[in-house]
């Protein structure tokens, strides 16, 4: 079985969120299970630190513009990788936010389609990510030549769904008018609308967001599409690169060991000297590492700190909005430390020193940070919502249970009563162990969740029928 899976980030080449720490490892996991995968992204140049080999260039059209599209290969783990080049489009400081970001991924669909019309060994499943690749599931429909690709879509963010002006049907899309219904919503063209009504299957990256995302509260205007949907959509965790975050042999870390109570010790003491924190072991140092936005709970933790009555230090790392910057950074102390912006290998140094990570958020599809931090001892406290419900167990003291620390109504209060009982839990050592070795002991990999990828590609490649695989 070939599968192809199509997004417009990957890690190690590029990376602005959870979307390319997902394509950078589930396919090594599929190609696993007796599957030849290939994955396509556009050609950023100045992020990819690789040489690639050259493969063909074909032309392109994006209405009357004919441009062309070249294509380059690297192979790594079983895995093919191709990138779709046109500096034009790709060649630029960033990856998104510009104003003709729905021509750039136009592009990249079109280039995309050609692409499988000219493989002599087409896929059996085109498995598509967010946005940017809506539109490919609607366009394998229109080939006689593809029609019979089976396609799955995943959301891993409801709440971006690559909206524009209603102009671009006809003067960027290659689509018959009859069709405009199918991407239209609101009088203006969805992306992502068009993938839900097109795609074969439709994923999403827990299987309480599922629940989440057909309720008028968090649908964003497609919950009763997707209920419309609920026979074909399901929600899969994703998983964690078992490899790369690895305390063991992370290069990013002082003392890359395993997350033994002496090298969480050392580490923390290295991370308390890079933030200038006081080197102090006998109190919980808490890590924050998000974008600074709303619904990441920004403003429940700015409430919550000063509401805890133990002593306690803090490193905040990342970046968003600016008031929400401008009011972390008011908020240092000398047991506060704050850093805006996000560099990756700081991130990691952070997770393998701190004693626990807050991941208040309001809403979190999946999250992978929760999971990142128990691989490296950190214990997570959460909101239970979304994928953080789905992979963190409230610990029970008595039973010595769960693995990590879970509130439930979403206010200030009740987070800052968490964060008091977080450095209680600290200073009961054997508790604090244990907290921490069930975290450890939690399976974070791709293993189960790559299976249920695999069932599911093979039941639409091998039969017309859709129907639920299992039931959530």
């Amino acid at each position: 079985m070939k599968v192809s899976i199509v997004a417009s980030e990957c890690s190690p080449f590029y990376k602005t969120g959870g979307l390319a720490d997902v394509i950078g490892s589930l396919p090594k996991a599929i190609s696993k299970l007796d599957c030849e995968v290939e994955v396509l992204l556009p050609l950023f140049h100045s992020q990819v630190p690789l040489e690639l080999s050259y493969v063909q260039t074909f032309l392109t059209t994006v209405k009357w513009r004919t441009n062309e599209c070249s294509v380059y290969e690297w192979e790594q783990n079983k895995v093919r990788y191709l990138f779709f080049e046109h500096d034009d489009y790709f060649k630029r400081d960033h990856l998104y936010g510009y104003n003709d970001e729905a021509e750039r991924f136009i592009f990249f669909t079109h280039a995309i389609i050609q692409y499988y019309l000219l493989c002599e060994k087409k896929p059996n499943i085109v498995h598509c990510h967010d946005w940017q690749t809506g539109l490919l599931p609607l366009y394998l429909k229109q080939h006689n030549t593809l029609k019979k690709i089976k396609s799955v879509f995943t959301i891993h963010n409801l709440r971006y769904q690559g909206i524009f002006p209603s102009s671009i049907y006809n003067e960027l899309l290659e689509l018959p008018k009859e069709l405009y219904s199918t991407v239209e919503m609101d009088g203006n063209i969805s992306f992502l609308k068009t993938a839900i009504v097109a795609a074969n299957y439709l994923t999403t990256v827990s299987p309480t967001y599922v629940n989440q995302i057909q309720t008028t509260e968090e649908g964003f205007g497609l919950d009763k599409l997707l209920s419309s949907r609920r026979n074909t959509l399901c929600g899969i965790v994703n998983g964690l690169d078992q490899i790369s975050y690895h305390p063991a042999s992370d290069q990013a870390l002082v003392y890359p060991k395993s997350p033994s109570p002496d090298m969480k010790q050392i580490n923390k003491r290295a991370i308390q000297i890079e933030l200038n924190l006081k080197v102090d072991n006998e109190i919980p140092l808490f890590a924050f590492i998000s974008r600074l936005v709303p619904d990441k709970g920004v403003p429940l933790l700015l409430e919550a700190i000063s509401k805890v009555t133990f002593p306690y230090q803090l490193a905040i790392l990342g970046s968003g909005d600016s008031d929400l910057e401008q009011a972390l950074l008011l908020k240092r102390a000398p047991h506060i430390a704050v850093e805006i912006g996000f560099y990756e290998e700081r991130s990691r140094r952070l997770y393998a020193g701190a004693d626990f990570l807050i991941m208040p958020s309001l809403k979190e599809p999946c999250g992978l940070n929760q999971l990142i931090a128990m691989r490296y001892g950190t214990v997570p406290i959460v909101h239970s919502v979304g994928g953080l419900k789905d992979t963190i167990v409230p610990y029970q003291p008595y039973l010595y249970e769960g693995n990590g620390l879970v509130f439930s109504n979403g206010n200030a209060n009740e987070l800052a009563n968490l964060l008091n009982d977080a450095c209680s839990i600290y200073h009961h050592k054997e508790h604090f162990l244990q907290l921490r070795q069930n975290g450890l002991h939690t399976d974070s990999s791709w293993d189960q969740s790559a299976k249920i990828y695999y069932d599911l590609y093979h039941s639409l490649a091998m039969t017309e029928k859709r129907r639920p695989l299992w039931t959530h």
